[in-house]
């Protein structure tokens, strides 16, 4: 069995993106401390909300 995560980054309380990006590494240190095999990001680049912090997974990934 593989284990993964999966990332929803929606920005429900309006914070700062340094803050929630240095939480999403937080996460994914977690992750490959502990041998998960894999993260999984939301897309949502025209997401009317105005709240997706990741309008490019493979950029966040890249980070």
């Amino acid at each position: 069995m593989k284990i993964g995560y999966f990332c929803n980054s929606t920005n429900w309380n309006n914070k700062p993106f340094n803050e929630i990006l240095e939480q999403i590494r937080d996460i994914a240190t977690y992750c490959d401390q502990n041998k998960w095999d894999s993260i999984w990001f939301t897309e949502h680049h025209f997401s009317h909300e105005g709240m997706e912090t990741c309008p490019n997974p493979l950029m966040m990934s890249a980070d």
